[in-house]
């Protein structure tokens, strides 16, 4: 659904027809996300929980990283529409690997308490890291919507390189350092991370130059790489496997 929202959204003729496939898009999106994300997540011990968020959560700032240096060749060669339905194409080919997983068979006891699951919809623990989280990506969004327009009032800042950066310190620090919300422990993880984006946000409210810009940008991803496990981790702490798919889908709508 979100590969094909994708490829269409160049020949959308007005805005109505946009906002459809936008919603498409954030329909199969979150379907996809919560149903990994649980798969994931139940598979690793909780001790290692976070390193698992970490390096799950790695694909996207790859896509992040890689994703405008591509679009922005494609855009130039061939224009929007192309640009695109190449999208699309890339989100298409992530099904593949979803027609070889093969899901671990399900807990009769699960079975027996299916219809609690069906009706409890907010995993109330959730909301305080959900808050958190929804106020940081204040951040990531400001980053991702404005870069382009800001990019061009400082002198040798260039957008696609501020993604690159981004997305390189995000997923270091998600690879090499996936251990660090088990080993410094949830909630430390957390207040460190949002005190790292407080720093990284105001470096770039605060460029002049390019390079300061660029140097602002570390600590900035340090704390986007490092909240998103640290406060997913501290929701599904102790949590049952009953409970774990509407914890993670009530933690993630504060994220959307």
């Amino acid at each position: 659904a979100s590969g094909v929202s994708f490829a269409l959204t160049g020949f959308a003729p007005n805005i109505p027809a946009l906002i459809v496939l936008r919603l498409i898009f954030g329909a199969g999106m979150a379907a996809l996300f919560i149903g990994c994300l649980t798969a994931v997540t139940s598979l690793v011990s909780p001790a290692r929980s976070g390193e698992a968020i970490s390096l799950f959560s790695v694909a996207p700032y790859l896509s992040m990283g890689i994703g405008p240096i591509i679009g922005v060749a494609v855009f130039n060669a061939y224009g929007y529409i192309t640009s695109f339905v190449v999208a699309g194409v890339v989100a298409l080919v992530g099904v593949i690997p979803l027609l070889f997983y093969k899901p671990l068979p399900i807990d009769e006891a699960v079975i027996a308490e299916e219809e609690e699951l069906v009706l409890k919809r907010i995993y109330s623990p959730a909301i305080w890291p959900g808050v958190v989280i929804a106020l940081g990506i204040v951040g990531m969004l400001s980053f991702g919507a404005f870069m382009p327009l800001y990019a061009p009032t400082i002198p040798g800042l260039e957008v696609q390189v501020a993604f690159f950066i981004l997305a390189g310190v995000v997923l270091l620090m998600r690879t090499a350092g996936g251990r660090i919300p088990d080993v410094l422990g949830p909630k430390r993880t957390g207040i460190y991370a949002t005190t790292a984006l407080i720093i990284g946000m105001t470096g770039l409210a605060t460029a002049m130059v390019g390079w300061w810009a660029y140097l602002a940008i570390v600590p900035f991803a340090i704390g986007q790489a490092m909240q998103y496990p640290g406060l997913l981790k501290l929701t599904l702490d102790g949590i049952s496997e009953r409970d774990r798919p509407v914890a993670i889908s009530t933690f993630t709508l504060f994220f959307d």
